[in-house]
């Protein structure tokens, strides 16, 4: 009996000095890039500009002494979207150390999203209007449109605010899922790859 306690003792003795002595694993950060792609879509900016297409062809039609210009506009509304780029977005992770790369925000696309025929109006003393014409201008006023929203500093700059703050929100989600808190280092680049600017979150000891 006294041996059997003896070895009982000498168990839990070295039970508790391994749980004393051993150090549990620090949780790594895992990036589901799946996931990531869904929160830049869903931090991107959609802007909306009323927008007029006009277009001009002088003396399109002469005939004697007639000439006549071809001479419209039209009202429509657009849209653009801006966001980041996920295929240049990049994560590492070592630890509890977490260092997202973020492209700058960029347009990511634009369309025409309300035109009816009540927005196109034709000089009454215009030329034959034709269906390229009315192609054409609207291409013109469309790209027009995207460098305007290029030149946004403000629309830009918040698309990607957007996009810091849900990326960080969804990494400190994971660290509280496992109790852990990640130090998230932001690094940004220019409009191709070298990096630019390096920003560092630490962990808050708000519980």
């Amino acid at each position: 009996m006294k041996r059997l306690i003896l070895i009982l003792f000498s168990v839990l003795t070295c039970l508790s000095l391994f749980s004393c002595g051993s150090k549990a694993p620090e949780a790594t950060f895992v990036p589901d890039f799946e996931q990531m792609k869904n929160i830049c879509e869903l931090a991107s900016t959609e802007c909306y500009f009323h927008n007029v297409a006009k277009f001009t062809d002088e003396e399109r039609m002469q005939f004697l002494w007639i000439k006549k210009d071809a001479h419209f506009w039209i009202e429509y509304t657009g849209k653009v979207t801006v966001g980041i780029d996920v295929t240049k977005l990049k994560i590492d992770a070592e630890g509890t150390n977490v260092t997202i790369t973020l492209p700058p925000a960029k347009i990511l696309g634009s369309e025409i999203v309300e035109l009816n025929k009540g927005n196109y109006i034709v000089d009454k003393n215009s030329a034959k209007i034709t269906a390229e014409d009315e192609i054409n201008a609207l291409a013109e006023a469309q790209s027009i449109m995207v460098s305007k929203a290029k030149e946004n500093t403000l629309l830009l700059s918040t698309a990607e605010e957007n996009t810091k703050k849900l990326l960080a929100s969804y990494v400190n989600s994971i660290g509280k899922a496992f109790g852990v808190e990640y130090t998230i280092t932001w690094r940004y680049t220019d409009s191709d790859v070298s990096t630019s600017d390096t920003v560092t979150d630490a962990p808050t000891d708000e519980k």
